[in-house]
């Protein structure tokens, strides 16, 4: 099923298998891939979910609506992200760590103080995100969009950027010491 735009409409999770999913991903995680399941909520409508503190290490969320989400300290290192819908998500303090958000849109998402060390982040869009204090070394965000994104304090140290539309943000206090920053709009 598609929608009006061609693309797969997005699955409904009832919270019932949501906490299903979760339960099982954690036994996944804790016996080290032995037990239970590993999370994969591919094009699930997640919007407005309650993650807060979560261990989602490793789950494959591609394609989900997560809009308004909740993920403050969540655990996403590794996540697959691809092409989610995060706009407005609360990520403060979450691990992103390795995860991959390419064409991801963060659009107004707040990321305080999250760890994006190593993640994939190509073309995602970060239009107005707040990145205070965030970690993103050696992130790959060649194409990236930040326009007018909260960078202030933030770690880009041998970040890649090239192509990045930076215009407008705030990069106060921001390391970008080794950045790639070629044909870069600052």
């Amino acid at each position: 099923m598609t929608d009006s735009s061609g693309r797969p409409r997005l699955r409904e999770v009832s919270s019932e298998e949501l906490k299903e999913v979760l339960e099982e991903h954690r036994k996944w995680l804790e016996s080290q891939e032995r037990e239970g399941s590993r999370a994969v909520l591919i094009h699930a409508n997640l919007r407005r979910g309650q993650f807060r503190r979560c261990n989602l290490r490793g789950a494959i969320l591609a394609l989900a609506n997560l809009e308004g989400t909740d993920l403050y300290n969540a655990d996403l290192q590794g996540v697959s992200l691809f092409t989610v819908v995060l706009q407005n998500a609360v990520l403060p303090e979450a691990n992103l760590e390795g995860a991959s958000l390419g064409n991801a849109q963060l659009q107004k998402a707040v990321l305080t103080r999250a760890n994006l060390r190593g993640a994939s982040l190509f073309k995602v869009q970060l239009q107005n995100a707040v990145l205070v204090r965030a970690n993103l070394q050696e992130a790959y965000l060649r194409g990236a969009q930040l326009q007018k994104a909260n960078l202030f304090g933030a770690q880009l140290r041998g970040a890649y950027l090239r192509g990045a539309n930076l215009e407008g943000a705030n990069l106060n206090l921001t390391n970008l010491q080794s950045a790639e920053l070629t044909s870069a709009q600052l």
